[in-house]
């Protein structure tokens, strides 16, 4: 579990820098885009007092990505069963603080545990206690469009 976090925090650092570095160009005067996109409401979400039970992803460039997540309360994750290059894969929603902001990312891991990353596809800054339905970027293993969510 060690080995994962670091991992997803490595992801999330080079996120961060890629931002900072991002917003001291924009000062210069060159725009930085990041993708944002619409979201619809999702007649089934499903409530608990700490989010969302499931998040439905669509609309991502990868495919296999795409698809409803359920929560795990043991674990504080989002996660979807699928497959990737052939192998049995969990892909997971997670979020972490990294240099002082919360980040969430969506990732691949071999394991349902998540003990073995393989590859970081999606990752946002965003404060809340859900993962955000916008505002996604394209890291790691990911392909372009970023994700839309919807709960």
């Amino acid at each position: 579990a060690a080995k994962t976090q670091a991992s997803l925090a490595r992801c999330m650092v080079e996120a961060a820098d890629k931002e900072v570095k991002a917003a001291k160009e924009s000062l210069k005067g060159v725009k930085k885009r990041w993708k944002a996109v619409d979201v619809v409401d999702s007649s089934e979400s499903v409530k608990t007092p700490g989010g969302t039970v499931r998040v439905h992803v669509k609309g991502c460039g990868m495919a296999e990505a795409n698809g409803t997540y359920d929560y795990s309360k043991s674990k504080e994750v989002y996660r979807k069963r699928g497959s990737w290059k052939g192998q049995s894969v969990t892909f997971l929603i997670t979020h972490s603080t990294v240099k002082g902001s919360i980040w969430w990312a969506i990732s691949c891991h071999n394991s349902d545990d998540g003990n073995t990353t393989m590859g970081c596809m999606y990752v946002t800054k965003c404060n809340d206690a859900l993962p955000p339905r916008h505002g996604w970027s394209t890291v790691d293993k990911g392909v372009s469009p970023a994700p839309q969510l919807e709960y």
